[in-house]
């Protein structure tokens, strides 16, 4: 017996590893393709079931997603006509605003006093400001401006000739007169 034919690992020295003995194919021999026809009975069965199981499903998920790619779609599509029909009103809201601020100043500039200047511009027609200004203009032509007539502050003791003197001022023109 040789040194080296008993050891073992523990005593320092590694054995070899084995050699595969799986056998090879003959270098020779041509490759038999497998094909379901091959298979017994039994595998072919279960090939052919699970294959229609897998296109089954294939088709559903197929048939799921062309439904979720349509909800998505019509989801979108009922949003952006929502959008769109707020974004027309608020066009329209600014549009009717800004002729109503222009009908106001035009009644303010043919001289309407401002707190009747509202109700004479919710009467005007027109849609330009020229139109509003001649529809403006022939309105007071016809019913005036009927501007109020300034009138002092009777709190800073205006006194007309009319009013007769009271008090101290009564005193002071009797003495003069004596």
């Amino acid at each position: 017996m040789s040194d080296t034919e008993g050891t073992t690992p523990e005593q320092g020295t590694t054995p070899e590893p084995k050699e595969d003995v799986t056998p090879a194919a003959p270098k020779n021999e041509p490759v038999q393709s497998e094909t379901v026809e091959n298979l017994p009975a039994y595998g072919q069965k279960i090939i052919k079931e699970l294959r229609e199981e897998n296109a089954k499903r294939r088709t559903q998920q197929e048939e799921a997603v062309t439904k979720a790619a349509e909800a998505a779609k019509t989801e979108s599509l009922k949003q952006y006509n929502e959008l769109s029909n707020q974004y027309e009103d608020a066009l329209k809201a600014k549009s009717t605003a800004e002729l109503e601020y222009a009908k106001l100043e035009t009644a303010l500039s043919v001289g309407v006093e401002p707190a009747k200047a509202k109700a004479f511009a919710a009467r005007l027609r027109g849609e330009t400001p020229e139109e509003l200004l001649k529809d403006a203009q022939e309105m007071v032509a016809v019913f005036g401006s009927q501007e109020a007539p300034r009138r002092g502050d009777p709190s800073q003791g205006r006194v007309s000739q009319e009013q007769p003197l009271t008090g101290l001022a009564a005193l002071i023109q009797n003495a003069q007169t004596r």
